[in-house]
């Protein structure tokens, strides 16, 4: 399975298993698939420990339902300190995107990493706060190859990871 598939497959089932069972409705506001970067600065190793990160990236293609003109967003994840190691992980994040009409949206979530089957996955869930869609939820995947098992056990450690990343905006409405 090719992984921009993976990403896709993933996105959709956190979308269905992800929505809550109360007298909310959740409806598609937005759905961009493109990459990412994170890098991490000391470098991460076996043991959790102080890391700065920082990161990019770029949605070459969205699809928003109500908002035809949003074609493609970048994102920035401005620099954090969260204690972290190579294995698995949850820290707050807030994550800025800037879309192509010049408008932005920021998301405060929760950043989990569930390492599976040869990749890594990196999901945040979280609010947009402020900007285009502010008050939707966000849901942000990012898949990664995990990293190399010895390059954790050395002092070099992992400084930086790359992959296919998937975003899905969710409106809530009450019925």
């Amino acid at each position: 399975m090719s992984r921009i598939r993976l990403v896709v497959t993933w996105s959709v089932l956190l979308l269905l298993g992800g929505a809550p069972l109360s007298a909310q409705a959740q409806q598609l506001g937005a759905l961009c698939f493109g990459s990412q970067s994170l890098e991490f600065l000391p470098a991460l190793v076996s043991s959790a420990r102080p890391v700065r990160v920082s990161g990019d990236g770029a949605f070459s293609y969205c699809m928003a339902v109500e908002r035809p003109d949003v074609m493609s967003a970048t994102l920035v994840v401005p620099a954090f300190t969260a204690t972290l190691g190579c294995g698995l992980v949850e820290a707050q994040t807030v994550l800025s995107f800037t879309w192509n009409t010049g408008e932005t949206s920021t998301v405060i979530a929760t950043t989990d990493v569930h390492p599976t089957s040869g990749l890594v996955v990196i999901e945040a869930r979280g609010t947009v706060v402020q900007g285009l869609f502010e008050g939707s939820q966000a849901v942000f995947t990012w898949t990664a190859e995990p990293p190399d098992s010895l390059g954790c056990e050395t002092p070099g450690g992992i400084s930086a990871y790359v992959g296919p990343s998937s975003l899905t905006i969710l409106h809530t409405r009450r019925e």
